[in-house]
Order: structure tokens, then sequence, then C-alpha cells
């Protein structure tokens, strides 16, 4: 009997499918076949999107959730996808309002992966009760895997201020004992990464055609004492017109290289090597080559640098440079040094942040050829809901030793081939915004989200 139901079954699906598909039309066909393959795929998604159990959850009830406990968290982490995963906090909108104040903050490691730091800073009633958690990204985790990792985390450093709050008892805890054996791995590859890359593009129009690829490669070895780096690219881009039945190419490569060794001496101090190869035909260089000892003080401790750094560098570099074109100097090669300097202020707080930096360089051969640069950025909370930010980078160039002694033409300077003199740059950006409203800000709809 049982065989009978599915012999019947088959040939009933058999016949749906020889009709379904039967058309003379390949067209009408593979509108079908593609309306099959989505619904599979939805159903197949439908399957897969079963919610993964929490390590730490809660239930909220109206009685409690309005004596939860104020938070505002930002850095690191969709707000969105926060709110969904923690439902046992309340959520404002103004940082001073809050009884904890997250703050995530990053920095690479030296796998090529994200070494994440959770602040926690108690206000109000808990005024003094602060907590540093960490987190580890590695560089193959996906952005899924990433997400519910640090989710975990900001959950745990949460439990010491959720449990004196009625949520509490809402709260439920579980452990699940490892039932492996830690065994230390062994790095067969000694610390070292590496990195490869291929970009094609093209783009194109009826009279207009432009190809563009790029290779990178990369290398680094980051141990608690030694940092190396070392990257390449070489960019080549083509764009092509047709005017009036003629064809105008114009074609652009870039090559740069770069090295660095750096050593450290103690919590403030390091010293290093750097690097550099450049051709770049925007700057009539043709091959340039440069070598840069160079010493580093950081006025904060580094193990701060997540939060706070102030490093001070002086360095020495020693160039060589083929260029193009014959310079305004009369030069087709040269060998050059210059001296530079620079300083950086970055500072992250619940009132905002803020990134100061300032270069300069001189050559020895003439203190007269230099260059300044100032980088202003930051972002203010002035008050409940108010915020200013502002990003403000101003150069001072004196140092234009590859310009061609050759007139530019006007295709030259439009389509951005040659650099032009110039004793300056800068770039403005200001700006402000306001919020008010509910202070709370637990909801999360993503309908209509994309």
């Amino acid at each position: 009997m049982k065989l009978h139901k599915n012999k019947t079954k088959n040939l009933i699906m058999w016949n749906f499918f020889q009709r379904f598909f039967h058309q003379n039309n390949p067209i009408e066909v593979y509108e079908k076949v593609n309306y099959v393959a989505w619904l599979l795929v939805l159903l197949f998604s439908i399957q897969l999107s079963t919610p993964c159990q929490a390590q730490i959850s809660g239930k909220t009830d109206e009685n409690s959730q309005e004596k939860a406990l104020k938070v505002f968290a930002e850095g690191g982490i969709s707000r969105d996808y926060m709110k969904r995963e923690i439902r046992f906090v309340n959520y404002v909108r103004d940082p001073r309002m809050a009884d904890v104040y997250i703050l995530i903050t990053s920095q690479s490691t030296g796998s090529g992966g994200t070494e994440y730091t959770i602040t926690y800073q108690g206000q109000n009633d808990y005024e003094g009760i602060d907590d540093t958690l960490k987190f580890i990204r590695n560089r193959t985790d996906t952005y899924e895997i990433y997400r519910r990792g640090l989710i975990k985390v900001i959950k745990q450093g949460l439990m010491r201020y959720v449990a004196t709050t009625p949520t509490i008892s809402n709260i439920s805890i579980s452990y699940k004992p490892s039932i492996k054996t830690i065994v230390p791995k062994v790095d067969k590859w000694k610390k070292w990464v590496f990195s490869i890359g291929f970009d094609v593009e093209l783009d194109g129009e009826k009279y207009e055609k432009d190809y563009n690829f790029d290779i990178s490669l990369s290398a680094s070895k980051i141990t608690e004492k030694w940092k190396f780096t070392s990257y390449f690219s070489f960019d080549y881009n083509e764009d092509r017109f047709e005017h009036e039945g003629r064809t105008i190419k114009d074609i652009r490569t870039r090559l740069h290289a770069r090295s660095m060794l750096a050593k450290k001496l103690g919590e403030h101090w390091a010293i290093g090597v750097n690097g550099n190869m450049n051709s770049d035909v925007r700057y009539n260089n043709k091959l340039s080559v440069e070598f840069t000892p160079t010493i580093e003080y950081n006025i904060y401790p580094y193990s701060e640098f997540s939060r706070r750094q102030f490093p001070i560098r002086i360095g020495i570099a020693f160039n060589h440079h083929d260029y193009y074109e014959e310079t305004i100097y009369n030069k087709k090669s040269e060998f050059l040094s210059k001296a530079f300097m620079s300083a950086a202020n970055v500072v992250e707080g619940r009132w905002g942040s803020v990134i100061n930096v300032l270069s300069g360089s001189f050559y020895i051969q003439d203190f007269n050829k230099n260059n300044f640069e100032l980088v202003n950025m930051f972002n203010f909370r002035l008050f409940k809901g108010f915020s200013i930010n502002a990003l403000i980078v101003f150069n001072s160039i004196r140092d234009q030793l590859y310009l061609e002694k050759e007139a530019l033409t006007v295709e030259e300077v439009l389509l951005h081939r040659k650099q032009l003199e110039t004793r300056y740059s800068y770039f403005i950006s200001i700006g402000f915004s306001y919020s008010f409203g509910s202070i709370f800000q637990n909801i999360v709809n993503p309908r209509f989200g994309y």
C-alpha cells in the first residue's frame, strides 16, 4: 500500500513538471525556471533563519523595563543590532542621561584582525563603577561571527550593573563547560600574514570607455617587540573618447611600494626605518626611492592607544628622484635629503572625539623648500542632543621640485594628468546635529530597511 502511494505521488509530480515546462518559447521556460529557483531560495532562507540561543538571555515586562538600566553606546557595532539583541536595558539618545556610557574603540592586530576595547563608565548612581573588556575579531571571521561575539562580551560587561536593578529577576545565565582539551596551537607561519588583491573595473558609454585594474600585495609580521609591514600596489587606468571620428586615449599608471620596520623601546619610545618607492606621471615622478630612519615618543603609554595617543616622530629622509620631464630647476634626476617632524593628538571620550595632526618637512639643501600640514577633526557634544563636528585640513606647499619646465597643455590640466604650481591647499567641512523628543530608543523596526 505504501509503495503504491509513493508511485502515485511520483507520477503526479512528473506530470506537473512536464506540463509546467512544456513550452515552445524558451523565454517563458526561463521565466518559470527562474520562478522555481527563487521559490527554493526563499524556502531555504526560511529554514536557515532560525534564531541562535544567546548565552545571556533576558525577557522584559513593563514594570521592570521602566526601572531598567539606562545605556548609551557608540562605536564598533550597529545600534539597531544591539537594541535587538540586548533588550534588558533602556537606550537613551544622550550620554549624559545614561547610567552607563559604553565606548567601543578598535585597533588592528598583527594577524590582520581587530581588537575591540569596550569601556564601561558608570554615571549617576553608578559613578566610579568602571570596567574594560576586550574582544578579538580574527581576520577570517565573517560579519555575523564578529557581531555575535562582540554582543556576547558587551552583555557580560553589563551584568555587574544590571544586577542592582529589578531587571535581574528576568535574567537567566547559562553555562556550557568545554569538553575539549586545550592544546597549544603551532603557528606554522611564524606570525607572518600575507595578502594578495586584484581588481578590474570596466565603465563605458557609446563614445566613452574607461578601463582600470590594480594589483596589490602585502606582508606583515607583528610581535610585542617588533613590527614589520610591507605593501606594493600597481594601478593602470585607460580612458578612451571618440569625437568627430577621432579616438583620444589617456593612459595613467601609478606604482607605490612601502616597507616599515620598528622596534619597541618601552611604554613610550620606539625606533624604526621606512622605505618608499613611487612612480606617478601626475607628479612627473618616473621613479623615486626613499629611505627614512625615524624615532617616536608617545606622551601616553602605548597600552592606552585605543583611547588616547600623542605620538611625536622625528626623522631624516634620503631620496633619489628620476623625472619624466625636465623640471623647472633643470633636473632630470637628483638626490635629496629632508628632515621631518609630526605630532598627533587623539582623544576619545563620552563628550566626543578630537584628532589634531601637525606635520612638517624641509629639504636640507634648501630650508625654503618646505611643506607643512595641519589636520583638525573633532566632534563635540555641547549640550543635550546637540553636537557639532568639523574637519579642517590646510597645507602650506613650498617644495614642488618636480614641476615640469615645459608649459602644460589644456588637455593635461583638464584631465588632471599633471600637477599645477600652488602655494597651498585646504579642505573645510563643518556641521552640526540636534535631536530631540523621546529619550528612549528601544524599538527596532527593520521594514523598508533597504
